[in-house]
């Protein structure tokens, strides 16, 4: 996760080990609004190898800060975030009843309603509001692990007169298709994850 200061805009980046951090990096620094001169983390071996602080240079950072040893509370902001993410995180998962393996899903989908949602330490303003000066659309959020039916595309549907048109899926998350927001929904029976604007929910 990678929080801006000064709007309190927070990026997930999701990796399978802290070896893929120098990737994370290289991913989320482009997609930040202005020029970082101080970086600050925790104390982590991953944070102090020549790779990174190679990269941290190359985007000109100035300045690479870490709090102490097992005092991760002196990083302030960034570290509330992370908490208040975990807790939806967490909520998000026992609501749904889908299995942990799901987590990745459900912390994007977490994140983006944190940044869509205002906060009294931004005078009730919005990170997305303070980040891009537009109000959030709200209307890509569902309830996460809510049903849902994914209208497939011609090339999806199964070549039978009396074959279902649509798909049965679960909802995890906003996405995008074809440059345009979509709904992220995933079929446990083809074990693939949709993206469309053409569903319908189950309200019930």
């Amino acid at each position: 996760m990678i929080v801006e200061r000064e709007t309190q805009f927070a990026h997930i980046q999701l990796h399978a080990t802290k070896d893929e951090i120098v990737e994370v990096f290289k991913c989320g620094l482009p997609m930040l609004t202005k020029k970082q001169w101080i970086i600050k983390s925790d104390c982590a071996p991953e944070y102090h190898t020549p790779e990174l602080l190679s990269l941290f240079t190359e985007y000109g950072v100035k300045e690479v800060r870490h709090s102490n040893e097992h005092c991760q509370a002196q990083n302030g902001m960034v570290e509330k975030i992370g908490d208040t993410l975990g807790r939806g995180l967490r909520g998000a998962l026992l609501q749904s009843g889908l299995p942990l393996s799901m987590w990745g899903a459900a912390a994007i989908l977490i994140t983006d309603i944190y940044n869509s949602c205002p906060h009294s330490s931004l005078d009730n303003n919005t990170p997305f509001f303070r980040r891009t000066g537009r109000l959030p659309d709200f209307s890509f959020f569902r309830p996460f692990g809510c049903g849902m039916v994914v209208f497939r595309g011609k090339d999806l549907v199964e070549h039978k007169k009396l074959a279902p048109r649509g798909e049965k899926c679960v909802y995890i998350s906003t996405g995008r298709q074809f440059g345009r927001r979509a709904f992220m929904g995933y079929s446990p029976r083809t074990n693939r994850v949709y993206a469309s604007v053409d569903c319908e929910f189950d309200d019930t």
